[in-house]
């Protein structure tokens, strides 16, 4: 028989029971990258960069490339606080790594983090970022700060250093590679300052420091999807045609049809595995015509599959997260890192006082169609005195689940 003391109840409404969807970030690309640390040219904040360096024989000085992460920071999504090299996001590690094959060492810089935003920023959110992380006034100095760190290097070639930025990081090249000069450089050239520059679908607005065009001391090339869905491919086009008129070394390659972040691996296999699903289903669909029992066996796989492959991001209604889970549902978390999570919620309820070996699970019940916690909480309450035959006197809630 079990005693519960009437006091030693805890509710939990918190808990989720998540499909493989979600859940720890994947784990890093070997080898793992090192963290260090450098000051920004800012001369106030103490930066976090990851260091991608050769493996096997090399030259004893090589090359460098220092990367700037987009708005959603350098971590994956996943991360769930825990930001360090071990969770940087799969397509800085991709970047990082293929530097590295090629004989270069990339460092990427994480400017977020230590000025306290480490998750990074939602899709849309541009307008409500701090000035703490303008990506004209603020982030440059971030690169230059790099660049001071790696010329004192013994490994490094001091003149040979190139620069790569995505989205907000983009923006934040063009405008460093279009400064006159830096902290302790009076005078910015190819030598005395960055190489060149590789740019992935920067917002060209540049807080409209930069309207006639960008004069620009060393080249660049900026690579952008036409159907963008975050920036204007338009409008970067006329700000580099301002910039080439004036004898700019910068050119721009527009990838049809592309979208933004079309070099993230995840996107990138997500997509292929939409357009090749169409032809297998309809190939599939016209062996079995004809042979009732077959058909009658694939309906169900066909009908998710074909459900899967015509739902659209931001369709209202019914989706389907999951082939072999339908009952996957998407759950709204609020959070800048991880706004959404995929799986069902439930409820766990535990005793308060430890029991040897940890806390007793009295009871858990899932809780399909997401509905809100307050409203589950008198059930779940009644459900646990009966299986227990003792009253809960006190409960211990989620902060978020308002008092009953």
């Amino acid at each position: 028989m079990i005693r519960l003391s009437p006091r030693s109840a805890l509710i939990a409404l918190s808990a989720f029971l998540t499909t493989p969807l979600m859940g720890a970030a994947p784990p890093p690309i070997p080898p793992l990258s090192e963290r260090v640390t450098f000051p920004s040219a800012d001369g106030a904040t103490m930066l976090f960069g990851y260091l991608f360096r050769p493996q096997g024989p090399h030259a004893a000085r090589m090359p460098a490339v220092v990367m700037m992460h987009g708005r959603a920071g350098v971590y994956s999504a996943a991360a769930e606080g825990d930001y360090s090299a071990m969770t940087v996001s799969r397509r800085h590690q991709e970047w990082g790594h293929l530097w590295a094959q090629q004989g270069y060492l990339a460092i990427l810089v994480d400017g977020f983090g230590p000025r306290g935003y480490p998750q990074g920023f939602p899709r849309y959110s541009y307008f409500s970022r701090p000035a703490t992380l303008n990506e004209v006034t603020v982030r440059p100095l971030d690169a230059y700060g790099a660049l001071a760190w790696l010329r004192k290097r013994n490994d490094v070639i001091p003149d040979r250093i190139a620069l790569q930025g995505w989205s907000n990081g983009g923006s934040a090249v063009l405008a460093t590679m279009a400064s006159v000069s830096a902290p302790g450089i009076a005078s910015l050239t190819p030598i005395t300052g960055f190489r060149g520059a590789l740019v992935f679908y920067p917002a060209c607005g540049l807080k409209d420091q930069f309207d006639d065009s960008l004069i620009l001391y060393a080249p660049v090339r900026v690579f952008m999807g036409s159907a963008d869905e975050e920036v204007s491919p338009p409008y970067c086009g006329e700000l580099i045609d301002k910039s080439r008129a004036r004898g700019g070394d910068i050119q721009i390659k527009f990838y049809r049809g592309a979208t933004h972040d079309f070099d993230d691996l995840g996107e990138a296999a997500a997509m292929c595995r939409r357009t090749r699903q169409q032809p297998g289903i309809r190939r599939s669909g016209r062996k079995i015509a004809g042979n009732a029992t077959v058909e009658a066996a694939f309906a169900l796989p066909l009908a998710r599959a074909s459900q899967i492959r015509s739902q659209q991001q931001r369709q209202r209604g019914w989706k389907l997260y999951s082939f072999h889970a339908p009952e996957t549902e998407c759950i709204g978390k609020g959070k800048a890192s991880a706004p959404y999570e995929f799986g069902v919620k439930v409820s766990i309820v535990t005793t308060n006082a430890r029991a040897p070996g940890g806390q007793f699970v009295l009871h858990a019940k899932a809780l399909p169609g997401n509905p809100y916690d307050g409203h589950t909480l008198r059930e779940v309450i009644e459900d646990t005195q009966k299986l227990t035959g003792r009253e809960i006197e006190r409960g211990y809630v989620d902060k978020g689940i308002p008092r009953s």
